[in-house]
């Protein structure tokens, strides 16, 4: 790794605790924007008053990105006019973009579907790719104003269903050892190296700088990610697609789970699903099928989801080190489940799957050939009957507020002490569908 890299990297985390230590003293509302960018010094003398409200526009891009998945790296981000106007005011919403655009820290995609679409924004190439620095709030006036908007985002979460009312309470209770994480962030970082080597070919440059970047993007997201719990600033909803819960703790990367924590010192685990996404297909799978008429390799495909063996068994299909499982996965997804038919051909991991389980991808194939997002928007609406309104509802129900449990989408995190009672409504809930799951249990 270059000095230079390493030298920038520290310098952010020493002002991130210096903004932690500062956060924990005055106020939970804070604000990220693109290192090396001073908006008071590009703003005339009359609108630096109003810095924050430039601020938050740069911050509403990077932490919907941060905080939501369905966001990639690069996507462009809808921007409601009217909900930022609520923030900035309706006399500087429009200003405030095309501050930004003109300045080329924003660009825009230029679409707008009336009553579909609202117009995506996204940083530019030269700061969507570096760090993300906490500049606070100056005006105190603004900062209750996103004290209070952002209460209002949690209340669009119907409160009056048990299971959400549930998972509001306990993410409250969630915290996290910040000073230990920046600390284990900048450690990783430093034992990562990107130097390109003196004979390195075009395409070795390309590789290493992309994974550059793609280090960049995920310590910037778990920075602000453990900002945002220790300082207390909680966000929940409900999407009303796929019917995911989406919060700080669900968004969090896995690397860093482990800082998390409870006020009493309980241990915290989280009982996860075996091979969750193609087991949560199977749910479609058996809502067309009866399992004594299916075709043999359906039958195999849905004995090796419940044993949570088919990643292993399709590895082993084309021979894939166990150290590239990380790396398989997501081209498995991207090719079989979430992505367009058209370019499937294009993946090993779908040429390999269709040979092993051709009438499973004959199913994918066509339920995806008029909008191939239809079968992730039903596996996640599955997912989310069977964790949310299934196990979590349960637990609402019989303890309320005296039982810690969280989701982590398809997972649930809970006490060490409380894990067979999670794993065992997980297992009932699934086998309400006609699944018997393999559970795991994971220390946090």
């Amino acid at each position: 790794m270059s000095t230079t890299y390493i030298s920038d990297l520290e310098k952010v985390l020493d002002t991130t605790e210096k903004r932690y230590n500062n956060s924990k003293k005055h106020t939970e509302q804070r604000l990220y924007i693109p290192s090396g960018l001073n908006t008071r010094s590009l703003l005339d003398k009359k609108e630096q008053k109003h810095v924050d409200k430039y601020n938050y526009l740069l911050h509403h891009l990077y932490m919907t990105r941060v905080l939501n998945r369905k966001y990639s790296d690069y996507d462009f981000i809808p921007v409601r006019l009217k909900t930022l106007r609520e923030y900035v005011s309706k006399r500087k919403a429009d200003t405030i973009i095309q501050f930004w655009l003109d300045h080329h820290v924003i660009e825009s995609d230029n679409s707008y579907i009336i009553g579909q679409k609202s117009t995506g924004f996204r940083l530019t190439e030269d700061f969507r790719d570096i760090k993300a620095v906490d500049v606070g709030i100056v005006d105190e006036v603004f900062t209750q104003r996103l004290k209070t908007l952002r209460k209002r985002y949690n209340d669009q979460l119907d409160m009056s269903l048990p299971q959400h009312a549930f998972l509001n309470y306990n993410l409250h209770e969630i915290k996290v050892d910040a000073t230990a994480a920046f600390e284990y962030l900048i450690e990783t970082a430093l034992d990562s190296n990107y130097t390109v080597p003196a004979k390195a070919t075009k395409k070795e440059k390309l590789s290493i700088e992309a994974a550059r970047k793609k280090a960049l993007n995920k310590y910037n997201k778990d920075v602000a990610s453990i900002m945002a719990i220790s300082t207390g600033s909680f966000r929940i909803n409900r999407d009303t697609t796929g019917k995911r819960v989406h919060h700080n703790i669900a968004n969090l990367s896995k690397r860093v789970r482990r800082f998390l924590y409870l006020a009493s010192g309980e241990p915290l685990v989280n009982v996860d699903v075996k091979n969750s996404q193609p087991l949560i297909m199977c749910i479609l799978l058996l809502e067309k099928y009866q399992r004594s008429t299916m075709p043999a390799d359906m039958v195999a495909y849905i004995k090796e989801c419940e044993q949570g063996t088919l990643y292993t068994t399709l590895m082993a299909a084309f021979n894939t080190p166990d150290l590239d499982r990380s790396a398989f996965k997501q081209n498995l997804f991207k090719s079989v489940y979430y992505g367009e038919n058209k370019y499937a051909d294009n993946y090993t991991e779908w040429k390999t799957f269709n040979q092993l389980y051709p009438s499973v991808g004959e199913f994918i194939t066509n339920y995806k050939r008029k909008n191939f997002e239809q079968l992730s928007i039903d596996m996640q609406r599955a997912e989310s009957e069977i964790i949310i309104d299934g196990v979590i509802a349960s637990l609402a129900a019989k303890y309320k507020h005296m039982f810690f449990s969280l989701t982590i989408h398809d997972s649930v995190m809970c006490k060490a002490v409380d894990q067979d009672e999670v794993r065992d409504l997980i297992l009932y809930h699934f086998g309400l569908r006609g699944l018997t799951p393999s559970v795991a249990i994971e220390n946090i």
